[in-house]
């Protein structure tokens, strides 16, 4: 059953072309974010996530992120990642990135920053408790 709030932007969304939507979801991918109408954007970055994570489980193996500087971006598609988390039982203390777009994660030691990789003024954020990074 679909919310009355919501069937505005389904039906229009049915009415736009196969081209045009992929246009709308290259531009999503690209950054280019007032491209899209909003109430469009959800359901087309939804439908390019469910893509995504079914390719990624196609690939044998395991994806592996480079050393350098593209490593802060998803090993698998490139996107960038929208947490980081702290992984606890058998990978127990392990951080892994966590992909925006295709639900990867990827592993990144924890004492420096994802994205520019400096050592030092990092500030660690939790949920559960303001003294978890101590």
């Amino acid at each position: 059953m679909v919310p009355e709030e919501v069937k505005p932007a389904l039906e229009n969304l049915l009415k736009v072309s196969i081209h045009d939507l992929e246009l709308m979801a290259t531009a999503l991918l690209n950054g280019e974010f007032r491209q899209v109408p909003p109430e469009q954007a959800l359901f087309i970055w939804a439908a390019l996530s469910l893509f995504c994570a079914q390719m990624d489980s196609q690939i044998p193996g395991k994806a592996n992120a480079e050393y350098g500087e593209h490593r802060q971006f998803c090993p698998v598609c490139g996107s960038i990642p929208v947490s980081s988390v702290v992984q606890i039982g058998i990978n127990q203390g392990l951080r892994y990135l966590h992909c925006n777009l295709c639900e990867t994660e990827w592993h990144v030691v924890r004492v420096k920053c994802s994205n520019c990789e400096h050592k030092k003024e990092l500030d660690y954020w939790c949920v559960a408790s303001e003294y978890a990074a101590g």
